[in-house]
């Protein structure tokens, strides 16, 4: 069902203080772009996630840091899901990750499928308004990605339980590149007064 590892890196998630601060630094971000501390970042792109997650029903792959989703994608009008299962580890004060992805599905996501022997059901239905911000150095160099992230957990019928924000740095494991991201995040986290948090979209869902 999943194809060989296609992505693996470094990811770091900071939380803030509430969510007019999470709101006001969005806008910031989106509007007034330019240097932080001798980098520079530029608008990359924008877009909505909307992300099943599976698991078994008492969550333990998620407790292991394992993550299983099918993410909604569209070729054209018709709605495709792709499988996508996602390995973290944590390193203190982020997390390693390596992502696999399967073959993409049309139609619906299923209520439940088979893994490795395991029936793993939904569990969580999340929508995420992403901002995606590349991050350089004062060379040019690109060295990572800033995901911000306004997402929102939804009930059944689609109306929204809850929404939460987050920043989420993600880099390769280059040592230069670990290097000059690992001093942008103490950066961005003294600028913007951040909180680190290593829970995953789903733990915060879910609040486990």
């Amino acid at each position: 069902m999943l194809e060989k590892i296609n992505k693996k890196g470094i990811e770091k998630k900071f939380v803030f203080k509430n969510d007019a601060a999470a709101r006001y630094i969005f806008f910031a971000l989106k509007n007034d772009l330019g240097g932080l501390g001798g980098y520079q970042m530029y608008f990359w792109e924008s877009s909505i996630l909307s992300d099943i997650y599976y698991d078994r029903a008492d969550l333990s792959f998620s407790r292991k840091g394992i993550i299983h989703r099918y993410r909604e994608e569209y070729e054209g009008d018709l709605p495709v899901f792709k499988m996508t299962m996602k390995d973290r580890k944590l390193t203190g004060t982020g997390y390693e990750f390596q992502k696999k992805e399967g073959e993409k599905q049309n139609g619906n996501a299923p209520e439940y499928f088979e893994l490795e022997g395991e029936n793993l059901q939904k569990v969580a239905a999340i929508r995420t308004y992403r901002m995606t911000i590349a991050v350089l150095t004062e060379q040019n160099w690109p060295i990572g990605l800033i995901h911000c992230d306004q997402s929102s957990a939804l009930e059944p019928d689609g109306t929204v339980k809850k929404k939460f924000y987050e920043i989420e740095l993600q880099y390769e494991q280059d040592s230069q590149v670990a290097k000059d991201m690992e001093n942008f995040s103490v950066i961005i986290q003294k600028t913007f007064d951040l909180l680190p948090v290593n829970k995953t979209k789903l733990e915060r869902a879910l609040d486990i």
